[in-house]
Formats: C-alpha cells, sequence, structure tokens
C-alpha cells in the first residue's frame, strides 16, 4: 500500500526511483496515476516530469506511460472538474502542466534511429485536444520517424495539401469523440484520394473513428485504440485494423 494523500508524499513517489520501480513490478499503474493527477493540478510540470522520466529508467515504455499513466490522469481531470471537485483555473493548470512535460520528455527517453520516414500528426475542424495530439507526437519522434506537427484544428483540404507537397508515410489524426460525423466521414473521403494519389497510410485514433456508421462509410478506416497500436507502424508497411485483431498470416 502506497500513501498519496499529501502534496509532499506525492512529490516523493515522483522523484523516487526505488518506490516507482516497486509499484511498476506490481503493475499498479493507478497509483502512479494518481500521483501524476496530484502534481498536475497543483501546476507541479517539473514533477510531472521527473514521474515520466522515472518511469522510463524503471523499464516503461513511453507509449506505456501514455496508455497507462496520461490517459487515466488526463481522464479523472476530466471527470474531476465535470462533478465540480476542482475549478476550471486548477482544470487548465494541470493540462498545461501535462503538455510541459509531454513537451520536454524526449532529450531524458532513449530514442530509436532515424528511419527516414516523414509523418503528419494533426486534429480535424473544432478538435482542440491538444495533450493527445503531442504525446502521439512526441512517441512517433521517439520511435524514429521525423514529426509534421500540424497542430490541432486543421481542415482536410490544408492536411491533403500538405500530403501532396511532402508524400509522408503516414498520417495520423486524432479527434475527440465530440466531432461531427458527416462533416468527418466528408474530410475522411477528401484525404483518402490524397493518400491513394501519394501512397500514404492513414492512420486514426479517436473513439469516434470506431463508430459503425464511420466504419461502414468509409470501410478502410485504421484506427488506434491505444498509443502502443502506433508501434505497429515500426512492424507493418501495409497497415490494416491496426488496435484491431491481428493480421491473417498468410
Amino acid at each position: 500500500h502506497y500513501e498519496i494523500s499529501t502534496l509532499q508524499t506525492t512529490q516523493d513517489v515522483a522523484s523516487d526511483d526505488a518506490i516507482i520501480k516497486k509499484i511498476l513490478e506490481k503493475k499498479e499503474y493507478g497509483v502512479l496515476a494518481a500521483v501524476c493527477f496530484h502534481v498536475a493540478i497543483k501546476g507541479k510540470k517539473d514533477d510531472a516530469l521527473s514521474l515520466f522520466v522515472a518511469m522510463h529508467r524503471a523499464g516503461l515504455s513511453v507509449a506505456n506511460i501514455f496508455d497507462f499513466i496520461l490517459m487515466p490522469t488526463l481522464k479523472k481531470i476530466s471527470d474531476t472538474y465535470a462533478i465540480n471537485k476542482i475549478s476550471y483555473q486548477e482544470y487548465h493548470l494541470a493540462r498545461y502542466s501535462l503538455i510541459s512535460a509531454i513537451l520536454q520528455l524526449p532529450p531524458s527517453v532513449i530514442h530509436r534511429s532515424y528511419n527516414n520516414k516523414t509523418i503528419i500528426c494533426t486534429s480535424l475542424g473544432d478538435d482542440e485536444h491538444d495533450i493527445e495530439l503531442m504525446a502521439m507526437v512526441t512517441l512517433l519522434e521517439t520511435e524514429g520517424y521525423t514529426v509534421l506537427n500540424l497542430g490541432p484544428g486543421m481542415n482536410a483540404e490544408s492536411v491533403a495539401q500538405m500530403m501532396y507537397r511532402t508524400k509522408p508515410f503516414a498520417v495520423c489524426i486524432h479527434l475527440s469523440a465530440g466531432t461531427d460525423t458527416e462533416r468527418l466521414i466528408t474530410n475522411l473521403v477528401q484525404l483518402q484520394e490524397a493518400a491513394k494519389t501519394t501512397s500514404t497510410k492513414l492512420v486514426y485514433r479517436g473513439q469516434i473513428f470506431q463508430s459503425k456508421r464511420v466504419q461502414t462509410q468509409i470501410p478502410d478506416v485504421h484506427f488506434c485504440v491505444t498509443f502502443s497500436d502506433f508501434l505497429a507502424l515500426k512492424q507493418q508497411e501495409n497497415i490494416l485494423n491496426v488496435g484491431k485483431e491481428k493480421q491473417e498470416t498468410s
């Protein structure tokens, strides 16, 4: 059992490699997510970064840090704000503390050698959820890709133009669940046309991409459920059903 009720204690955990290693050995990720939450709402971005770095030193991959620690922390921040347990200011302070930690993470983690492949990362329309986008960029950079980060809120026409101009290996798009489905389908059709012309792979992350309507209208949608699913980019030249069932071998 680990006590995390006070800020002092959470700061100690965030900077104690031995404690973090023991927690990870027991796969008690919820404890570390709770620590991450507490330092984030206090604006302790350096402690959040120290926690991420310590977890990586203890053997947790960048993808798993984002899947097991970052995403549960973001959910708790949103859920806690929704029931008025934290203020509007604390909500934004927490999110931007985590963004700062993510941006500062790359120099402190192991990088794969560059693979001469370029990936465009963005979100479409009104989606302004930039933490997940920044995490996606950070993960792909540490995996050896050159990432062109267009930022959140792009339109499909601009992304398609960048595809024609740069002919990237892949385009990775994150969207939140609140995106309008009909507009999304229209955008995906436009992107698929550009992808065929430029031989670019399209990979999507976000719950809305799992919608039956989206999958019916755009049958070749490939989506990532977790950050770990993005690692399939390194293993599959032909990306099919990323995050779904494994491909059948012929």
